[in-house]
């Protein structure tokens, strides 16, 4: 494998209101990336984990993204639950930061699930 990683930084509510749902979050992402290194990484490379807690809070988030691109360097952000933390989020990222981000918004904001 090339030694460079990919790395990922995931931005989980691991404490505040939506908690039990950024803790579920960190878990499956962890064991996702653990599986891909498992089986040769992506693209040949490893991939790096970077957990941030978002806080439950629009402003926290912002600042973690903002820490996530400028100094850990991540190739891609992930995370968000509240429409305004994906905006919070999408400021630092990509409209700042140039980063790939990816919102994994929940199917009751896709209109399926009522």
């Amino acid at each position: 494998m090339d030694p460079k990683p990919i790395k990922i930084g995931l931005i989980a509510e691991l404490t505040g209101p939506l908690s039990f749902m950024g803790i579920a979050n960190a878990n499956l992402t962890t064991m996702l990336v653990d599986d891909v290194n498992a089986t040769g990484g992506l693209l040949g490379r490893p991939v790096e984990l970077v957990i941030e807690d978002g806080e439950t809070t629009d402003s926290v988030a912002k600042a973690k993204a903002a820490k996530l691109v400028d100094a850990e360097k991540v190739d891609v952000v992930v995370g968000g639950i509240y429409s305004s933390t994906r905006l919070a989020i999408k400021s630092e990222a990509v409209t700042r930061g140039r980063t790939l981000y990816i919102y994994t918004s929940s199917m009751r904001d896709r209109k399926m699930i009522p």
